[in-house]
């Protein structure tokens, strides 16, 4: 496993910004992130993990340390259950559960982000979370040693995990899901996608949405009616196509999306005083 210096990391996010990375790697199995573990403990390496780089911002300066791209891509089906590592993009996951009749994560379609990273940060859509079909979950502490997570001791909750807080390297997890007919699965896929590319700006870079919906309200209609849609700083802008995205129309800093979002924290909390908070992860 080739470890790089300063590889710049705009290159590995959806948003398409962020400096560079002291050092690089993109272990494909369980062995080269223990060596990019050990590589990081022997020369006193602050650590990062990244999966496909989606509802993540990298800072302008770069990151000091060792960022590690996950790639482990192996997927292990077996009836109902199912063993996927934390390196599979979601698009590719529901496709190979579809093609073998396994329905219940269709409502994921069309997030741009990797197992790992979603089961980090209990992705979904609406009311529905990536926790639901999952029975356990392996991680590395960052010593490299093992462990294996039920549901319950993963802590899921609203676009939370234990995982965020601690030292943990989602490796792979063990799904359960339904039968039903590959076709039906499929167009499901295929009418959610078509339904949120009417929706929401997929043909701009972005991290996806930004702000965490409060209970019971949309935090896109909050900003929209704020009357924020399509407000620019340099590079980054307000989506106008929907509120709720801040996208990169062209050389966008990490500086300006920030600061767009501050000003949408503002105006909600003056209009509404409704505190957004973040979904997307500012890395630093």
């Amino acid at each position: 496993m080739k470890i790089l210096k300063n590889e710049l990391l705009s290159k590995h996010t959806t948003f398409k910004i962020g400096g560079a990375a002291e050092y690089f790697c993109s272990p494909k199995s369980n062995n080269e992130l223990k060596e990019a573990l050990s590589f990081a403990k022997n020369n006193s390496l602050k650590i990062f993990i990244i999966g496909n780089g989606s509802n993540i911002l990298i800072p302008d300066e770069g990151l000091k340390g060792l960022v590690i791209h996950l790639k482990m891509s192996k997927i292990i089906i077996s009836k109902q259950k199912s063993t996927i590592e934390s390196g599979v993009l979601l698009n590719k996951l529901l496709s190979v559960f579809a093609d073998n009749g396994l329905s219940g994560l269709e409502f994921m379609a069309g997030i741009p982000g990797s197992l790992g990273g979603s089961i980090c940060m209990n992705s979904g859509q609406g009311k529905s979370s990536i926790s639901k079909f999952i029975s356990k979950v392996w991680a590395l502490d960052y010593n490299g040693e093992e462990h294996i997570f039920s549901n319950t001791q993963c802590k899921f909750n609203y676009r939370k995990s234990i995982f965020q807080k601690k030292k943990l390297i989602i490796t792979k997890a063990e799904f359960i899901l339904n039968k039903d007919k590959a076709d039906e699965i499929k167009k499901r896929i295929k009418d959610l996608i078509a339904n949120k590319i009417k929706r929401q700006p997929y043909d701009l870079p972005s991290a996806g949405s930004f702000f965490k919906n409060p209970k019971n309200l949309f935090t896109g209609q909050l900003i929209e009616s704020a009357g924020l849609k399509g407000l620019k700083i340099n590079g980054a802008q307000i989506s106008e196509k929907h509120g709720n995205f801040i996208v990169n129309i062209g050389k966008a800093k990490a500086k300006d999306v920030l600061k767009l979002a501050e000003i949408a924290k503002k105006e909600v909390r003056k209009k509404y005083n409704i505190s957004l908070k973040p979904e997307v992860i500012l890395i630093k």
